[in-house]
């Protein structure tokens, strides 16, 4: 709940900073710097490459528009957000990370044959399936989804 209240916040204090006309709608120039310093002020997740601002702002404009309003500002924002924090937290429980003056568990004696060391590989081609398939369903939020997953893999 608390990370859902500062991104939002963030988000507010962004648009009103890149619609400095008020006018509620921003364009592709001011959407990528308002996500810019939302995504700087979170701190903990990677900032996206140049073509992935063009290809979001693109999957979310409505048909015939050049812009897009704060609902769709915060929604970019929450999917992109949202997804590093899973990546982050599947990491995490891949790697098991340990604090200070904490030991990992024992290795295994013996590791059945057939059996995979890396659970993590499975998930990665799980999600590139689910990425592909997203891809062709136009410009909705899952548009944005597979942006976000292409991007992130590379």
């Amino acid at each position: 709940a608390d990370r859902n209240a500062q991104r939002e916040a963030l988000c507010a204090t962004a648009f009103q900073f890149v619609d400095a006309l008020q006018t509620g709608y921003i364009d592709d120039i001011q959407n990528k710097t308002g996500l810019t310093m939302v995504f700087q002020q979170l701190g903990d997740v990677p900032m996206p490459k140049d073509e992935w601002y063009v290809r979001v702002f693109q999957n979310f404009v409505p048909e015939g528009k050049d812009f897009v309003d704060f609902r769709v500002f915060k929604e970019i924002v929450k999917q992109w957000d949202e997804h590093h924090l899973k990546k982050k937290q599947a990491r995490e429980a891949a790697s098991g990370q340990f604090g200070q003056g904490q030991l990992p568990p024992a290795p295994p004696s013996s590791v059945p044959e057939g059996s995979s060391m890396a659970p993590s590989a499975s998930l990665a081609s799980a999600s590139s399936a689910a990425s592909g398939s997203a891809e062709s369903s136009g410009a909705s939020s899952s548009a944005l989804e597979s942006s976000v997953v292409e991007s992130s893999l590379g």
